[in-house]
């Protein structure tokens, strides 16, 4: 996980929701909210919270993008 702390893109996101689902079911709350911390810093740069419509992108990333954003609010409420 170390390897993609740097990397700002939606396939290290991903894996950073994982991680905190695994994190979630291991009772490891201390890497739980390092990860967190990560995750929201993407979605934020990533822009994943702002509308979608003007990225002008094809559907399937459009939607990956909602779902994988979405994902991390649960995650993080």
């Amino acid at each position: 996980m170390e390897s993609l702390w740097g990397d700002l893109s939606m396939p290290a996101l991903q894996c950073l929701v994982l991680a905190q689902i695994y994190c979630l079911t291991k009772g490891d709350y201390k890497t739980l909210i390092r990860y967190r911390g990560q995750a929201v810093g993407i979605c934020q740069m990533l822009g994943l919270h702002q509308n979608q419509t003007p990225f002008a992108l094809d559907p399937l990333t459009t939607e990956t993008r909602k779902k994988v954003f979405w994902c991390q609010y649960v995650l993080d409420r």
